[in-house]
């Protein structure tokens, strides 16, 4: 799966706490930490930010270490079935906030929970950056409100009717029976394409969706999520 880069920040906070370590070595732990998460190497990550914690604290004892996930442009790997099947585990149902009734939803901290427990993510950080990527790159879930990105708090989230994630091996095996030929176009040729209609016929007609409106939204996840295809002009 193609990935992009990852723009996870890290940081650490001063406040009230001298961290007697120059701003270079500071800047140097960061980096570290960069490429540990870039690399996905979960194990030395921990004992890094173990590390640090110790080095980091505020006046009464706690650690003043603080790893801002931010806006990550990332993909998920091939462990994506494993982490929906895990996700979807979430308690769903009715809950009231402020005298108001959601229906058919779960706790976001809940999913941070499961995510940690089944070792999928290696810390609620990590948590959050993939139940972020399951909300905005893979259109698992949103806001009850349509308000707020994924976050490990006692926010109200619903999963989405049109996700594919759980299916997508599925999905792309059908998707891939779909004519490729080269054609041509007002004069010019264009090798080994297909054409969109054809694809929308074939995911209706395979079950993948209920509808041809259906069957856009999931070409679309398929083209900008998964980098399955693109048009032939980019």
């Amino acid at each position: 799966m193609k990935k992009r880069a990852n723009s996870i920040s890290t940081s650490f906070s001063t406040d009230s706490f001298d961290l007697r370590l120059e701003k270079d070595e500071r800047e140097r732990n960061a980096e570290k930490l960069h490429k540990l998460i870039a690399a996905r190497d979960w194990d030395r990550l921990r004992k890094k930010l173990d590390k640090y914690a110790q080095l980091y604290l505020h006046s009464d004892g706690s650690p003043q270490l603080n790893v801002d996930i931010g806006e990550t442009d990332d993909t998920l790997d091939d462990s994506i079935k494993s982490i929906i099947d895990a996700v979807k585990r979430v308690e769903v149902k009715d809950r009231v906030y402020h005298l108001r009734t959601y229906h058919q939803c779960f706790v976001g901290s809940e999913v941070v929970d499961i995510l940690v427990l089944s070792g999928l993510a290696a810390c609620r950080y990590d948590a959050v950056r993939i139940g972020r990527l399951l909300q905005s790159k893979y259109l698992l879930f949103d806001h009850v409100c349509s308000e707020h990105e994924f976050e490990d708090s006692y926010l109200f989230y619903k999963f989405k009717k049109e996700t594919i994630s759980a299916d997508i091996e599925d999905i792309i095996k059908k998707f891939h029976k779909v004519a490729v030929k080269d054609r041509t176009y007002h004069l010019k040729k264009y090798k080994s394409c297909f054409i969109g209609k054809d694809a929308v016929t074939l995911l209706v007609a395979t079950g993948v969706s209920a509808s041809r409106t259906d069957a856009v939204k999931i070409g679309r996840i398929l083209q900008n999520n998964y980098f399955l295809f693109d048009h032939v002009c980019g």
